[in-house]
Order: C-alpha cells, then sequence, then structure tokens
C-alpha cells in the first residue's frame, strides 16, 4: 500500500478491519476528517485514535483479537516501514486467525446472551415469589386482627350481660329487702308515710339502672360501629393495594 502525500487520507478495507491513515495531520484534523468522510459509510463498534509507535502490533492484535474495528493515526514522525509493517502484519493475520476469533467471539458473546436472560428470569420468579409471600403474610395478619375483633367483641357483650345479670339481681335484691323491710315497719304510725318514702326510693333505683343499661348499650352499639369501620377500612385498604 502506497501512504498518500501530506493532508490526504487513504482507507484500507481489509475485510471489515478499516484503518485510517492520515499523514502530518493533526489529531483534531484526523477525527474530523473521519467523522465527516468515512464514518457515515460505516457500522463501527469503536473508534480507537492510535498513534504508531513500537507497541503498535501488539496494540492490534488485542484490539483485532476483540473485535474491533480499527483506526491507525499516523504523524509525519511515523517511519514509514513501521506503517507498512502494520498493514502487512493485519492483511496476513486476517487470513490465518481473524475469522475463526470473530465465530468465537459472536459465539460467546450469544452465550453472555443467554447467561443474562438466564439471570433476569430467576430475579423475575424470586420477585414474584417475595410478593406472593408478602400478599400471604399480609391475609393472615388481617384475619388474625378480624378473628381478635371478633374475639373482643363476644367478651364485650359476655361482660355487659354479665353487668346486666348483676345489676338485675341487685334490683331483686334491694326490692325484696325494702318490701321485707316494709313489713316488718308496718306497725309504725307513720305507715303511709314510710311506704311512699320506699316506693320512691325503688323508682329512683329502677331509673337509676335503665339509665345504666341503656348507656351501656349505647357503648357497645358505638363500639360495634366503631369495629365495623375499622374493617370496611381494611377490606378497602387490601382491595385498592391489589389493584
Amino acid at each position: 500500500m502506497i501512504i498518500t502525500t501530506q493532508y490526504k487520507y487513504e482507507r484500507l478495507d481489509i475485510n471489515n478491519i478499516n484503518i485510517v491513515i492520515a499523514n502530518s495531520l493533526s489529531i483534531m484534523t484526523c477525527i474530523t476528517v473521519y467523522k465527516s468522510i468515512i464514518q457515515p459509510h460505516f457500522d463501527y463498534c469503536a473508534t480507537i485514535l492510535y498513534m504508531l509507535d513500537k507497541n503498535s502490533i501488539s496494540a492490534l492484535q488485542k484490539l483485532q483479537n476483540r473485535g474491533m474495528r480499527i483506526i491507525l493515526r499516523c504523524n509525519k514522525y511515523t517511519p514509514l516501514n513501521l506503517i507498512l509493517e502494520c498493514l502487512q502484519w493485519m492483511n496476513h493475520h486476517h487470513h490465518n486467525h481473524h475469522h475463526h476469533n470473530h465465530h468465537h467471539h459472536n459465539h460467546h458473546h450469544h452465550n453472555h446472551h443467554h447467561i443474562i436472560i438466564i439471570i433476569i428470569i430467576i430475579i423475575i420468579i424470586i420477585i414474584i415469589i417475595i410478593i406472593i409471600i408478602i400478599i400471604i403474610i399480609i391475609i393472615i395478619i388481617i384475619i388474625i386482627i378480624i378473628i381478635i375483633i371478633i374475639i373482643i367483641i363476644i367478651i364485650i357483650i359476655i361482660i355487659i350481660i354479665i353487668i346486666i345479670i348483676i345489676i338485675i339481681i341487685i334490683i331483686i335484691i334491694i326490692i325484696i329487702i325494702i318490701h321485707n323491710h316494709h313489713h316488718h315497719n308496718h306497725h309504725n304510725h307513720n305507715h303511709h308515710n314510710h311506704n311512699h318514702h320506699h316506693h320512691q326510693i325503688i323508682i329512683i333505683i329502677i331509673i337509676i339502672i335503665i339509665i345504666i343499661i341503656i348507656i351501656i348499650i349505647i357503648i357497645i352499639i358505638i363500639i360495634i360501629i366503631i369495629i365495623i369501620i375499622i374493617i370496611i377500612i381494611i377490606i378497602i385498604m387490601i382491595y385498592e393495594n391489589k389493584r
């Protein structure tokens, strides 16, 4: 290959290895020439701008083995024989090794793709399993909360029934005591007044007991309403989360 004179460039296309030789051009000019003239016509996977020196051949070999397309940049101090040596080496080694390396590289790349897909699938499966476990745990917690609420309601109702029974027993005992007291004191001169007084006491006690029972019933109703509201809120939250 003939290296062209100053301010010109030569493109060599050796079966997918693209070499730009720019003699006596600044690095910026070289990039400009490359971008405006050469790059639009090729699908480069990498752009390597290289100053040719003693290590160029080994560097070229490494790049070529990685399946990269190469740009060489020379200046006026680059020995012509070194440039020609590089070109000869590339032309020679291309026929011997490049096809095999390229095939191997592609096969290796394909394997990488398979591994990445498998890893992604595993990650997705793990995430799905975690989400299912979390949903199951949430459902179990909600069921436990509902059971606890039901147990609390039952306990409250039992306690209230016991309180009402105790109050009724107390009323009966008071009525019996007052009746007995009245019966024993019926010889008293103030019999009528006394009887009236006792009747007043009984009425007051009954009114107080009725008020207490009404208050207890109201409290029970309020508690049940609050619990129902809480359950409804929990169900709505679950439904919203599932959506």
